[in-house]
């Protein structure tokens, strides 16, 4: 599993950073939170190819959150992609991409699948699930927290050995976690021969929020958190009148959700150096960093 960073910015691009856009990569399948204007160019820049792309889910309808939505249809749809792409969306968003809907679809293979969802787990795959709660923005928002699924126990094969057992085709029956009986008249069961699940990864992404209580708790224990941190303390009040959160404000809530790290993205184009904003950060929560476009972590 891998975050790929593509658009870092907040509200509107810079020089140097991108819209919105989040990929997490997992075993060829691409996961996409938000897709801010120009993410089909990210995805050429960060060596990613936007056909892979099996999921997008939109926080909120701000426009820099999902302007790169119809251009990605369109270029996906010049390659010949034959695979439905999944949209999540908060309600209202399919009255508006009705009205793309209309120009982009008579050049392309496949369908674009659009549920608006609300609270609650909104997607789930053999690999993955992903949750959503309300985020306090603006407007009506959500954060995400996508949680890999335990990876099956395997076979210790130096238990096989000592215990003498033989290989053949009721090592399944160990592995899905059921007893079994030898020839010999032994009864084996699976925890005498299987080492421990391997624990899926869990990533919490913010969207554009107020400091919100309730993504505490749902972030609790998360490998990684990714929040917006659009101010430094110097525009705190602007912070609060638009609905967003200093890098401050994020460090607070990883701390309190004692999540391993912290990531900070969509910062305010005012922030060309952003030390300050790291440096603030860092008084509340050390294992932070700030993510500028096509940063990727690889977990």
């Amino acid at each position: 599993m891998e975050i790929v960073f593509l658009g870092t910015s907040g509200s509107k691009p810079t020089k140097y950073r991108g819209l919105p856009s989040v990929a997490i990569v997992h075993e060829g399948d691409i996961y996409l939170f938000d897709c801010g204007e120009g993410t089909q160019r990210q995805f050429l820049q960060a060596g990613l190819n936007s056909n892979k792309v099996k999921c997008v889910f939109i926080s909120h309808i701000h426009a820099d959150h999902w302007f790169g939505l119809p251009g990605l249809i369109w270029s996906t749809g010049l390659d010949m992609r034959k695979e439905d792409l999944l949209v999540y969306a908060p309600k209202g968003f399919l009255q508006i991409f009705s009205v793309l809907d209309a120009v982009l679809h008579p050049y392309r293979l496949f369908k674009v699948i659009l549920k608006e969802f609300d609270e609650g787990m909104i997607y789930e795959d053999k690999k993955v699930e992903v949750y959503a709660i309300r985020a306090k923005h603006s407007i009506e928002g959500f954060s995400f927290k996508m949680k890999e699924k335990d990876r099956p126990p395997k076979i210790l094969k130096e238990k096989l050995v000592e215990l003498n057992i033989p290989e053949g085709p009721h090592l399944k029956k160990l592995k899905a976690g059921k007893p079994i009986t030898l020839p010999d008249g032994r009864l084996i069961r699976p925890e005498q021969v299987l080492a421990e699940p391997k624990k899926g990864h869990v990533i919490v992404y913010s969207g554009d929020t107020a400091p919100n209580e309730s993504l505490i708790e749902f972030a609790k224990g998360a490998d990684v958190l990714i929040h917006e941190a659009t101010f430094s303390d110097e525009e705190e009040a602007m912070a609060r009148e638009s609905k967003h959160s200093t890098s401050r404000d994020a460090a607070k809530i990883a701390k309190k959700a004692g999540v391993k790290f912290l990531i900070l993205t969509h910062i305010s184009a005012r922030y060309k150096d952003v030390s300050l904003l790291l440096s603030q950060a860092k008084e509340e929560f050390e294992n932070v960093i700030v993510a500028q476009d096509f940063y990727r972590l690889a977990l």
